[in-house]
């Protein structure tokens, strides 16, 4: 299970690096266009745009996954090992209660865009959409795995976690 995790996560880094590096060119060409020529591609604004959503919401479920979400650990870090675990818990389902709003809001924009068109490419605005769910729905399992990690039994073998970090905090 872990083999496919990673590869599912090294497959969506591998994506905002090839997104984020079209965004660069098409951007460079286009501004170097207008300023030598005077002219512009202009589905390239359009593509970037839908791009650079992708890498926002691809970004939010890595950030997850890393756990380099902000976070204030001043209060955390200094209470209980029982304390940290119950704002474990309560952290991670508000995570969870988000993230499915966000996948149910990312799948009736879906629905409700498939024949929306945009104006330059005639691609579906629903492309640019379904980020949002696949978003969602990579968050809420994330936030689920780690709920479930947390309500499993201790094993002394694997360096005592329990699902809440003991030094620093959520």
């Amino acid at each position: 299970m872990n083999k496919i995790v990673d590869g599912i996560y090294r497959i969506l880094c591998w994506i905002i690096v090839l997104f984020m590096g079209a965004m660069t060119v098409m951007v460079f060409v286009n501004t170097a266009l207008r300023y030598l020529t005077s002219t512009s591609i202009i589905a390239s604004e359009e593509i970037s745009r839908f791009l650079f959503v992708w890498c926002i919401f691809i970004g939010g479920i890595i950030a997850l996954a890393d756990d380099i979400h902000i976070k204030v650990e001043l209060l955390t870090e200094r209470l209980p090992a029982a304390a940290q675990k119950a704002l474990f818990v309560v952290v991670y389902a508000a995570i969870l209660a988000i993230s499915v709003i966000i996948a149910c809001g990312g799948w009736s924009q879906t629905v409700l865009n498939l024949r929306n068109y945009a104006p330059a490419t005639d691609i579906p605005l629903a492309v640019q959409n379904v980020s949002a769910l696949i978003c969602g729905v990579g968050m809420a399992l994330i936030s689920l795995a780690r709920l479930v990690r947390v309500f499993q039994p201790r094993h002394p073998g694997k360096n005592g976690r329990d699902g809440v970090q003991q030094e620093g905090a959520l």
